[in-house]
Parts: C-alpha cells; structure tokens; sequence
C-alpha cells in the first residue's frame, strides 16, 4: 500500500507543474485536501513547498552529515555536533509533520527541556 501511495504523490507532483514548482503551501498537503495520505515525509515537502525547497532541506540535512563525518578525528566535540544534527532533522521533520513536535505534543515538551538541558550542560559530571 505504501509503494501505491507514493507513487500516487508522486504522479500528483508531475501532473501539476506549478505545485512541483512551488508547492501547494503549508499543511495543504492533508488528504481531506488532496484525496491521499502521502505516507512520505520527503512528498510531503515535495507536494508542500515544491521540488527545489525539498532539495534545500535534504542539502541541509546531508551537508551536516558529511560535516560530522569529515569533523571525525579532528579536535572537535563531537556530542554537540551530533547533538547539533539531531536538532536540525527534528525541526525540518517536525515542519512538515505535524505529530512529532507540535503545540499540545507532549514530545515537544521533553525535546524542547532536553534541549536547554544538554545545551547547558546539566546532569554532565562536574570535573
């Protein structure tokens, strides 16, 4: 059924130039709009923004992949990096995909705590 649903956003995104030009616009990809789950978060963005913003996004999230694996071996901290990384991903998913942080989402809350918590160093042992 996925694969089905895919390939339906996708065939959608090639039969309407100007949506995969510039997207539909933000949450207007819900399928009481546009009649299917896309069940894909990269469509998602596809079908939201449009195709360059999608490669936008994935050039980001790739960038600081290749960063921290290149910052590897060097004097770097390397939690904060990936700490960093985890940070990104989870903001653009979360963008698009309402349920994993949004108002009223519990989650939101422990990441957003998690966040300050990391950041500024508490529960690291004092040395």
């Amino acid at each position: 059924g996925r694969v089905d649903l895919w390939w339906t956003g996708l065939t959608y995104l090639l039969d309407h130039p100007v949506v995969l030009l510039f997207g539909k616009g933000l949450r207007e990809s819900n399928i009481d709009l546009i009649g299917f789950s896309t069940e894909s978060s990269y469509i998602t963005i596809a079908l939201e923004s449009g195709l360059p913003m999608m490669l936008c996004f994935m050039y980001v999230i790739l960038s600081g992949l290749f960063s921290l694996v290149g910052s590897l071996g060097k004097d770097v901290r390397l939690p904060e990096i990936v700490f960093a990384m985890i940070v990104v991903f989870v903001l653009l998913q979360s963008f698009f995909n309402r349920y994993l942080l949004a108002i009223g989402n519990s989650a939101s809350l422990v990441f957003m705590f998690s966040c300050f918590f990391i950041y500024q160093g508490i529960g690291r042992p004092r040395i």
